[in-house]
C-alpha cells in the first residue's frame, strides 16, 4: 500500500485534533505523521504528502518552499502543491486577488527598501486605528492594531517588519466586534461548511490562542460569491482551501486565502472530516493511477 505522509511541525510534531478526525474517516490509504523538517522524516516512502500543522514554516519561508520543491522534483505529490504554496506563502498575493476583481481589505503595502519612509506613510493612510501584518506571517505572528500617529512611533515594531521582508497596513475595521470574521472552507474546489470567529471582549485577533471562538453558520450567498471569485482566483485546482473575510456596509471583503496550513474547522461542523477524507481519497487513487 502505498503511504500518505501528513507533514507537521516540531512544537506539534502529531496530527492536530481536527486532522485525527479526518485520518479517522480515511479509508484504504496508510499515513504517517512527521514535523516536515526533521532530518528523518520518511518522505521518501511516500507517494503523497499532506501540508498540515506546518506552524512554522513563516520563520524559515525559503527553506520551507525549497523543501516542498524538493519533494516534487523527487516524484512526491505535495497538497497544495509547490506552484500553489509559492503563491499563497507572501501576503502580496492579496494584490492578484484585487487585480482579479476580489473586495479585499483595503490594504497599504510597505515595501523593506523603503522602511526609513513608513512612518510618513502610515500618518497619510487617512485611516484613524490601523493593523499592521509582516508581509510573511501565520496566526497573527507579529500582527498588531494601533492608531495610524502611534504605529508610526513604534520604529521598533516596524524594523522588526522590515526583517520579515515587508509589512501590510490596514484599517482596523470594527466589524470584527460586532460580527466577527467569516471563514469558508473548501475541498477540491467545492464548498464544504463555513463558521464565523469572534474575538473576546477587547481584542481583535480571533484566533483561539488570544481568547478567540468560532460557531458553524452558514454565510449569505453575497458571501459566497466573493469567497467563490477569491479561490477562482489561485493557481491550479487546491485540495483544501479556506477563505476569510468580514462582512462591512460596502459588502464582503476579503482578508485571507489560506491554501497552506489553514485551520479547517472540522470539529465544529458534522461531516467536514469525512467530505476532507473522501476528497484525500479520490486524490490519492487518482495519483495511484498516474
Amino acid at each position: 500500500m502505498k503511504i500518505l505522509g501528513i507533514a507537521t511541525c516540531q512544537q506539534s510534531p502529531e496530527p492536530q485534533a481536527d486532522d485525527a478526525l479526518m485520518l479517522g474517516e480515511l479509508v484504504g490509504v496508510e499515513t504517517v505523521a512527521a514535523p516536515w523538517d526533521a532530518p528523518d522524516a520518511p518522505w521518501r516512502s511516500c507517494r503523497a504528502v499532506l501540508l498540515r500543522s506546518i506552524w512554522d514554516y513563516h520563520l524559515r519561508v525559503d527553506e520551507f518552499l525549497a523543501w516542498v520543491e524538493r519533494l516534487e522534483a523527487a516524484g512526491t505529490t505535495v497538497w497544495n502543491s509547490a506552484p500553489i504554496v509559492g503563491w499563497n506563502a507572501r501576503k502580496s498575493y492579496l494584490k492578484k486577488l484585487e487585480a482579479a476583481g476580489v473586495a479585499i481589505v483595503p490594504t497599504l503595502w510597505l515595501k523593506p527598501q523603503e522602511a526609513e519612509r513608513w512612518p510618513a506613510l502610515i500618518e497619510r493612510s487617512g485611516w484613524d486605528e490601523v493593523v499592521l501584518k509582516p508581509l510573511v506571517g501565520a496566526s497573527s505572528y507579529l500582527t498588531w492594531r494601533s492608531s495610524a500617529a502611534g504605529a508610526a512611533e513604534r520604529v521598533d515594531r516596524l524594523r522588526r517588519l522590515a526583517a520579515h521582508g515587508g509589512a501590510l497596513v490596514q484599517p482596523y475595521l470594527r466589524e470584527i466586534e460586532e460580527a466577527g470574521e467569516w471563514s469558508l472552507v473548501y475541498f477540491e474546489g467545492r464548498y464544504s461548511h463555513a463558521v464565523r470567529k469572534r474575538a473576546k471582549g477587547g481584542e481583535f485577533r480571533v484566533q483561539i490562542e488570544f481568547g478567540g471562538r468560532e460557531e458553524p453558520a452558514e454565510p449569505p450567498d453575497s458571501v459566497r460569491r466573493v469567497a467563490r471569485r477569491a479561490l477562482r482566483a489561485a493557481p491550479g485546482r487546491p485540495l483544501y482551501a479556506r477563505v476569510d473575510g468580514m462582512e462591512t456596509a460596502g459588502g464582503f471583503l476579503v482578508s485571507e486565502l489560506e491554501l497552506i496550513e489553514p485551520v479547517l474547522f472540522l470539529a465544529a461542523v458534522e461531516g467536514s472530516a469525512a467530505r476532507f477524507a473522501r476528497a484525500i481519497a479520490r486524490r490519492f487513487a487518482a495519483e495511484g493511477t498516474r
